[in-house]
């Protein structure tokens, strides 16, 4: 594996180092969210979650490549890289006693930076501290055109639409229906002994019970689909047991996606997508 000669931020142009545009934002967003109180872990993670490479040879990112660009001096210029952070917030980044703490997070919080997603671009949903202190839900690929989300707002939405489903808990029923039902050749193969038997002028009853009994479970099987059923009887059941909030949300919700317009959508444990 080849290591970066030019560091991270910095593209080599007319025999010169130029900030490249779209690292050298990733740099400010670095600087920008622990200042903010995100940790260098959360950081990392956000950095290979959302795809965004290192360098053209490696693409994920650790905790020393994180550590080292906010301690990295050359940022502030000065000497033959030209400035990406004012003095000021390396500062800051380097001075522990001068970080805004984060936010503690709720279980609930913590539940929804796995489970939330973009519902255009299929990305996980990143949480920003924004300048007022407050935390907002984005789509870093910009495909969410209302504006910022905040934490309280996407709780009621999800609220609203666990209302709704414990209004309808017809509509979160399996899609499995009986035109579903098609024999296999197995089962087909057995329909035809019985048949056969039955024709006979002296069937043998124990024969022909056996091969019955074996082409019903021969068709039993072939009735039997990927479990959703039993998991929509589990999720029906907590929707009429427990109130709309976090501990339901839990039971049924396997993934929250806001489109484009800031609408929720939950796709449910068992497959089924609820607008």
């Amino acid at each position: 594996m080849k290591l970066r000669t030019i560091l991270y931020g910095y593209t080599f142009q007319n025999a010169g180092y130029i900030p490249d545009p779209s690292e050298s934002n990733v740099v400010q967003s670095i600087y920008s969210e622990y200042i903010g109180g995100t940790t260098i872990a959360e950081i990392v993670k956000w950095l290979n979650t959302t795809g965004i490479p290192y360098s053209s040879d490696k693409k994920t990112w650790n905790k020393n490549m994180v550590y080292r660009i906010l301690t990295d001096t050359r940022y502030i210029g000065g000497g033959i890289y030209p400035q990406i952070i004012s003095k000021e917030l390396f500062e800051r980044a380097n001075k522990k006693e001068n970080i805004a703490k984060q936010e503690p997070l709720t279980d609930e919080l913590r539940w929804l930076k796995q489970k939330a997603f973009c519902h255009a671009c299929g990305k996980q949903l990143y949480r920003r501290r924004m300048k007022d202190g407050s935390y907002r839900w984005i789509c870093l690929n910009k495909c969410i055109k209302s504006k910022p989300i905040r934490d309280l707002d996407l709780q009621n939405m999800i609220l609203e639409k666990l209302s709704l489903l414990k209004d309808h808990p017809e509509s979160i029923a399996d899609d499995f229906t009986v035109e579903d039902f098609s024999l296999s050749p197995e089962a087909r193969k057995y329909e035809n002994e019985i048949e056969r038997l039955i024709s006979e002028p002296n069937p043998s009853y124990q024969l022909l019970k056996s091969v019955v009994l074996d082409c019903v479970s021969k068709r039993y099987d072939c009735c039997v689909n990927s479990g959703t059923y039993e998991i929509s009887k589990e999720l029906t059941a907590a929707l009429s047991k427990e109130p709309p909030g976090f501990d339901l949300m839990k039971k049924i919700c396997e993934k929250i996606a806001v489109d484009e317009n800031g609408e929720v959508h939950l796709t449910l444990k068992n497959g089924k997508d609820c607008i």
